[in-house]
């Protein structure tokens, strides 16, 4: 086992490649019905866990950034990687929201642009991913400091404080997802912290894969009023390590996949831009070869966009910060 010890952080930009490869499919699938394929829609349907991927790579890799650095160098290195490019989305977003004809309060501007919509109107926040990374950022050194002290039990308290806002207040909807998805950052980082040790790592995904199984099958999600997605979110974990066996035996270093992984805000906001202009402008989604060609291609284009503005906005950000 000592060849695959340190793969995860090796193969993490592969590893966000894949997850960004199968929430674009997963968009695509919902929004599209590219297929009447039982087997294949499932497949394409599963790639909502790439966001639970993208989790566990993200705690992975704060956990290594966090000790190199004081308290606001670490805020402003996180925070200068997504907020600008965060805060053109949101422009881009409202401009599209008033050329389709729908009216916007300062409230909700201000609600998008501080991410506070997360909390308070998670109706139409389709980037909801991109706000609760901005708190998990924030919130860092407080879980850094549980996960050292706590270990396993930190995943396991986590969740169990998850369910019990479920169960007790009764959270639907996207705030359902991000309180289910809690420990999975959580199990991130705490495979950061034992990132050496593959044997352990493959034993906690292995539980939580197994968790993630038996609550689908059991119907347990039933009892919080969730559908039965919801259950699977802790296979993330299992993908994970999957993937960076996979590339380890695999040797893939492609550096297509590569790039990729190291641009997925980049092409995650473009998609998620293109998956909402295809959906409200776009007349009879479903099934339209037309649109799902254009949805493609305006996700390649913008993600190009955003990738080329996204490096000059740090570049320019980090010589007037440092």
């Amino acid at each position: 086992m000592a060849v695959f010890n340190n793969c995860i952080s090796e193969w993490r930009s592969q590893i966000m490649c894949l997850a960004i490869i199968g929430v674009v499919a997963y968009h695509w699938q919902i929004n599209f019905e590219t297929t009447a394929i039982p087997v294949l829609s499932r497949f394409l349907y599963m790639g909502y866990l790439g966001v639970d991927v993208f989790l566990i790579c993200s705690g992975f890799g704060l956990v290594f950034s966090y000790p190199l650095h004081s308290l606001k160098d670490f805020y402003r290195r996180r925070y200068i990687k997504i907020l600008p490019l965060f805060a053109l989305f949101q422009v881009l977003k409202l401009a599209l929201t008033y050329y389709l004809g729908d009216n916007f309060s300062f409230g909700d501007v201000l609600c998008r642009f501080s991410t506070l919509s997360l909390f308070l109107d998670t109706s139409h926040i389709t980037e909801w991913y991109i706000n609760m990374l901005v708190w998990l950022y924030l919130l860092f050194p407080l879980i850094y400091r549980f996960v050292s002290s706590c270990g396993i039990w930190s995943v396991l308290l986590t969740a169990c404080v998850s369910l019990s806002i479920l169960y007790g207040f009764t959270v639907g909807g996207i705030m359902a997802s991000i309180l289910l998805r809690l420990p999975v950052f959580v199990m991130g980082v705490y495979f950061g912290i034992h990132h050496d040790d593959i044997k352990r790592l493959w034993a906690v995904s292995i539980v939580g894969l197994a968790i993630a199984f038996a609550g689908n099958m059991s119907g347990f999600y039933s009892l919080f009023t969730l559908n039965e997605i919801t259950t699977m979110y802790w296979a993330g974990p299992f993908m994970t390590v999957f993937f960076a066996l996979v590339l380890s035996v695999a040797g893939c270093r492609a550096g297509f996949m590569e790039s990729i992984g190291r641009h997925t805000l980049e092409i995650y906001l473009a998609n998620i831009l293109a998956n909402d202009f295809c959906l409200y402008y776009v007349k009879e989604v479903a099934g339209n070869i037309q649109a799902q060609i254009f949805y493609f291609l305006l996700t390649i284009l913008l993600s190009v966009a955003f990738m080329f503005i996204n490096r000059l906005l740090q570049s320019f950000l980090r010589v007037k910060c440092c």
